[in-house]
C-alpha cells in the first residue's frame, strides 16, 4: 500500500476519533494552539516572476514567512540574482528559508549556505540530492545554517542514520504515510535533537489541516499548498495573522463542498 494511501486512512480515522470524542484533534492529543506561522512558497523562476509571486501573496494574506524554491539548474548564479530580487520586495518582519530540492553539489552547497547566511535566512533545506546523503556530514561541518532535509527522510527508519549530520527534518502526511507515523517521526527526532517543520505537496485543505492539528509539535510551518487552490473541496485550518489554525470542531473540523 502506498504511503497516499495509508496517509488517507490514517487521517480518516484520527478524524472518527476525533468526531467519536467530541473534540478537536489537537485538544484530543492533549495540545495547545500558539500561533504557528506557515510560510508561502516562491518556487523557482526568473527574478521578475519571483517578485510579482511575493508580491501576490502579500496581498492575499498576512505572510510571516516566506520559503524560497532554489536550486536551478542553471546554477547558483542563477540562483542569487533571484534571491536578491526577493529580498528586494521582502518586508523587513518576515522569515525567510530556503529549499534547494537537491540542487546543489558540495561546494555549491557551502557556498551557497555562506550567501544566504549572510542574507538573513533561517535554515537550509535539502541543499544536496538524496544520491549525496554521505555528504550531509561534510556539509554540516562547513555550513553556518541549519540543515534540514526533505527528501532524504520519508520515515522514522531514516532518521537514526541522518541524525548526526543534520539540524533538521521536514515531515509531510503523504510522504510519511499518515498522522500516526508523523508523530513517530517528531518522537523520534525529538530524541536526536532534531528541529522539525511540517511541509505538504500539492494537498487540499485536508491535509494541511490534518497536520496542522499537529503544529505545536513542530518549529516551522510550510503548508500553504491549498491556498494555491481555485477549487479546494474542502475548509478546516484558517489562516490567522499568517498562521494555519484549526477550528474547535470535533474531528479535523472539516468542512466538504462539490468542487
Amino acid at each position: 500500500m502506498g504511503s497516499a494511501v495509508r496517509a488517507a486512512v490514517d487521517t480518516a480515522l484520527h478524524d472518527w476519533l476525533g468526531k467519536r470524542a467530541g473534540l478537536p484533534l489537537w485538544q484530543l492529543l492533549g495540545l495547545e494552539l500558539p500561533p504557528r506561522p506557515t510560510s508561502v512558497t516562491i518556487g523557482i523562476g526568473t527574478p521578475e516572476q519571483a517578485q510579482k509571486r511575493l508580491q501576490d501573496w502579500l496581498q492575499q494574506i498576512e505572510v510571516k514567512a516566506v520559503k524560497v524554491k532554489l536550486g536551478s539548474p542553471q546554477g547558483i548564479a542563477v540562483d542569487q540574482a533571484m534571491f536578491d530580487a526577493v529580498l528586494k520586495v521582502l518586508p523587513s518582519s518576515v522569515d525567510l528559508s530556503v529549499d534547494a530540492n537537491g540542487g546543489w553539489n558540495l561546494p555549491d552547497a557551502v557556498d551557497m549556505a555562506m550567501w544566504l547566511a549572510d542574507r538573513g535566512v533561517t535554515y537550509l533545506e535539502q541543499p544536496l540530492s538524496v544520491e549525496a546523503d554521505e555528504l550531509l556530514s561534510k556539509l554540516h561541518q562547513q555550513a553556518p545554517l541549519p540543515i534540514f532535509v526533505d527528501e532524504s527522510c520519508f520515515t522514522s527508519r531514516d532518521i537514526p542514520r541522518l541524525a548526526a549530520d543534520i539540524d533538521g527534518i521536514n515531515i509531510k502526511l503523504m510522504k510519511c504515510g499518515g498522522l500516526k507515523e508523523a508523530m513517530r517521526m517528531i518522537y523520534t527526532a525529538q530524541t536526536h535533537g532534531l528541529k522539525i517543520m511540517f511541509g505538504c505537496y500539492s494537498n487540499t485543505a485536508l491535509g494541511n489541516t490534518a497536520m496542522a492539528h499537529l503544529s505545536p509539535l513542530a518549529h516551522h510551518l510550510d503548508l500553504d499548498s491549498h491556498l494555491n487552490l481555485k477549487n479546494d473541496p474542502f475548509a478546516g485550518a484558517a489562516i490567522v495573522n499568517g498562521a494555519l489554525v484549526p477550528n474547535h470542531l470535533p474531528g479535523l473540523g472539516l468542512a466538504y463542498h462539490a468542487a
